[in-house]
């Protein structure tokens, strides 16, 4: 189900324009993200005391 939403919404994000996506994802998060295609970017952050991680995706790779 988490597949199929991020999908649903990586298509509205093109179907707008953009180019690009970014996120913030929790670092027990951060496979299912690269599995999505999505790379880590920048150092791990705490964010309301959970560890996190800046994560993006071109278009050109969707």
């Amino acid at each position: 189900m988490g597949r199929q939403l991020i999908q649903a919404l990586q298509q509205a994000a093109f179907e707008r324009g953009d180019r690009r996506i970014v996120l913030s994802a929790q670092r027990s998060a951060e496979g299912f993200y690269q599995r999505l295609g999505y790379v880590p970017e920048g150092a791990p952050y705490d964010e309301v005391g959970i560890a996190h991680i800046g994560m993006a995706r071109s278009f050109e790779n969707l």
